[in-house]
């Protein structure tokens, strides 16, 4: 049956069952094996789930609160002696699960021992989604023995949190300059926040971060926005608080204009996946206060 690998990129290891050919099975419990060790000798953190159901209010009802930190398998060698993990940090609060912090590492069957070496972050994840199902060739690719191809030119959907301005423009949150509709944009992406185009994956990961007051640090109000659909081009890198900086950016539409107070729990009224707000013909307007939407 072979491993199969989610859109981030991570191996489904999970999904081995009594079926499946007991070579996998075999390379599933050495990866394994190896974190185990690598834990033992605290080389790796160990793997923790405090996310707990808690009732917030008879509005929202419950949702998991807590912190938890998972170990992934991005990559393995076909031989079971490289495993290519990443710690995944998330933390749950009353506006959903978000992943704080991603750090991976590589691991090798040293003798009987393990040895731990941390893994360029920026490539990692990348590497791993552009390889299919292939085992090995990601960890080959960390290691500089084969070359990282990804199609970076094959746009991307996602979505980007913008504002008005005074003459009902749509503005950057952050400096103010001009998004006009189907219109790309272009600047270097960098995986250290200088610079680059951001937006998020999802339309709740969007949601999410204007609900957490965050789209650009804390210290800014972001009362007013606008969600705008995107079409991202060219180098990409995910970053640790959610968003994706990428080189190209075209706003495509405009989704929903979107208008609460930090603490209104009517937010929670328009958080859904994508697959269902696409699919399904339910009405989403919700109270006229939170939002108008538009086109969805």
């Amino acid at each position: 049956m072979g491993f199969k690998r989610n859109e981030f990129g991570v191996l489904l290891t999970s999904d081995l069952g009594g079926d499946s050919d007991q070579s996998d099975i075999l390379l599933k419990v050495q990866a394994n094996g190896l974190i185990a060790k690598a834990v033992q000798k605290g080389k790796l953190p160990r793997a923790y789930d405090s996310l707990a159901w808690m009732k917030i209010n008879n509005y929202i009802g419950k949702k998991r609160i807590g912190t938890a930190l998972y170990h992934e398998i991005y990559d393995m060698t076909p031989d079971g002696k490289s495993v290519l993990v990443n710690v995944r940090e998330v933390e749950g609060t009353r506006y959903g699960i978000k992943t704080t912090a991603n750090t991976y590492y590589l691991l090798h069957r040293h003798g009987v021992g393990t040895r731990v070496e941390l893994a360029n972050k920026a490539v990692a994840a990348k590497a791993a989604k552009s390889v299919g199902d292939e085992l090995g060739i990601a960890i080959d690719i960390l290691q500089g023995k084969a070359k990282l191809v990804v199609d970076s030119l094959k746009p991307r959907k996602g979505y980007k949190l913008v504002k008005k301005n005074q003459e009902e423009a749509l503005v950057s949150v952050w400096d103010g300059s001009e998004w006009v509709m189907n219109v790309r944009r272009g600047e270097k992406a960098s995986d250290d926040h200088s610079s680059g185009f951001y937006y998020y994956r999802t339309i709740n990961d969007a949601l999410t971060a204007a609900k957490n007051n965050d789209v650009f640090g804390y210290r800014r109000s972001h009362e007013a926005l606008v969600l705008i659909e995107v079409e991202a081009t060219g180098i990409e890198y995910e970053l640790d608080d959610g968003k994706l900086c990428t080189t190209y950016l075209k706003p495509i539409r405009i989704v929903a204009n979107l208008d609460w107070e930090p603490d209104d729990d009517a937010f929670e009224s328009f958080k859904l996946s994508d697959q269902e707000r696409h699919t399904s013909t339910r009405d989403y307007s919700p109270a006229p206060k939170l939002l108008d939407v538009v086109n969805i």
